[in-house]
């Protein structure tokens, strides 16, 4: 999902905190996963009991198109259409 704030392109990142409880762990389910040495194997994954005791704390907003309009521009160059064509 992204949001748009005048001529930028965001994507959103929550900060959650989970309730205490609320999750259960289990050991690793990935074939591959190479362990580090302070890694528990035997509760790695942590899965929620409940997903409404997922708290958001903060929402960070991170640019990853920082004008729209350059960008369409750009494209439009690459492709050989009159840039300022594009609005």
């Amino acid at each position: 999902v992204t949001f748009t704030y005048n001529d930028e392109c965001l994507i959103p990142v929550l900060e959650c905190s989970v309730k205490d409880g609320s999750f259960e762990s289990f050991k690793c389910t990935v074939p591959g996963y190479v362990a580090h040495p302070d890694d528990d194997m035997n509760t790695i994954e942590w899965r929620l009991t409940n997903p409404a005791d997922v708290v958001i704390i903060s929402i960070l907003f991170i640019p990853v198109i920082t004008s729209k309009t350059e960008a369409a521009q750009s494209r439009a160059k690459k492709l050989g259409i009159d840039p300022n064509s594009v609005k």
